[in-house]
């Protein structure tokens, strides 16, 4: 049958002489992947609007319990081209997309995620600088839409509330439940002996706290040191390892921080 839906374009592969094979996160399906044949001659009436990244309407041709659809017709309503046009923004929103292609099941419909992800690319397009604190707040919110959520309110051990939280000892996150440890409570459970724990800075722990409360679109306003950004991302890489055990390295991040060119 003939169905509609807005879609994000994730990735496309080359299909036989002349198609290609485009995996999409839309509004209405999750995930799914679609021929969109003859999209790759000369000409073709897809033009840019199976690039990555682009914001689509999708009409395909789905028959049931097959993985495939066919993607009859695809018209962009934003290119999102001022992302490209710069390194850092570019490497993030590929890496939104490459996360989201690593943890999206097939065909499993999660509207909320589809905002997150419009909602995403439009706060990179328009952030002034720190791109990659959207990254950063992205990585959580989609763990707490899989359910996943940590939970940074009280101590897990005493129940003190961490609302204006300033240890100097830093905190101890499990990343196992999502549960904060205030300094005292960290000492007593020596925490940071132990598997699946690590030890936070106050200030890393505020800015977890905005990322998984604030809006994405207030979030590239956040300032922060090396220090802590450092922090974030070994804290999100073994939050989100302990919940998908099937994670792999975010190769886009990876080639920006190395200097390498990201191509599509």
């Amino acid at each position: 049958m003939l169905t509609t839906t807005e879609a994000i374009v994730i990735k496309s592969m080359k299909y036989r002489d002349s198609s290609k094979i485009v995996t999409f996160y839309t509004r209405r399906f999750g995930k799914l992947k679609g021929v969109a044949k003859g999209s790759r001659q000369a000409n073709n009436k897809f033009g840019a609007a199976l690039e990555p990244m682009s914001y689509v309407s999708l009409v395909l041709y789905k028959k049931e319990h097959q993985d495939l659809t066919l993607v009859s017709q695809c018209d962009t309503i934003r290119s999102f081209s001022t992302i490209q046009l710069d390194m850092e923004r570019l490497s993030v929103g590929l890496s939104v997309l490459e996360l989201v292609d690593q943890l999206a099941h097939e065909q499993e419909e999660n509207e909320a995620l589809f905002g997150l992800i419009v909602r995403t690319l439009e706060a990179l397009e328009r952030a002034p600088r720190h791109a990659e604190t959207l990254f950063r707040a992205f990585q959580i919110k989609i763990a707490s839409l899989f359910g996943f959520a940590p939970s940074l309110e009280v101590c897990r051990e005493c129940g003190r509330s961490l609302s204006n939280i300033e240890d100097s000892g830093g905190l101890a996150f499990d990343h196992i439940d999502g549960a904060i440890f205030c300094a005292n409570c960290r000492k007593e459970k020596g925490a940071e002996r132990k598997t699946g724990y690590s030890v936070i800075s106050p200030s890393t722990f505020q800015i977890l706290r905005r990322f998984l409360s604030g809006s994405t679109e207030s979030l590239s306003n956040l300032s922060y040191n090396e220090r802590v950004g450092n922090e974030l991302d070994e804290t999100l890489r073994l939050y989100l390892r302990s919940h998908f055990d099937h994670l792999k390295p975010i190769k886009a991040l990876q080639m920006f921080k190395s200097g390498v060119s990201t191509k599509f």
